[in-house]
């Protein structure tokens, strides 16, 4: 089962070939990110196979940073309010 499912149909209708060749040619032109597993076209979408342990680990990473940051920000601006 994919990780991500991407339907390509508006690209196809924009690029004006049918959608499987769509998703073909995207699929061509992809270069998977760290953690990423594969990419395969499925008729007019293209199916993103993830390692669901990297990319865990960085969501969770990020929403870290992201509470760190906000809780520096944060004092600063409700001190006047």
């Amino acid at each position: 089962m994919a990780t991500l499912l991407f339907p390509v149909l508006c690209s196809a209708k924009s690029w004006k070939i049918p959608p499987h060749e769509c998703a073909l040619k995207l699929r061509g032109s992809l270069a998977l990110p760290e953690g990423g597993d594969q990419v395969e076209s499925v008729g007019p979408y293209l199916n993103f196979f993830l390692e669901r342990g990297t990319l865990s680990r960085k969501v969770v990473r990020r929403i870290l940073e992201a509470a760190l940051i906000s809780s520096r920000i944060a004092p600063g601006r409700n001190r006047n309010h």
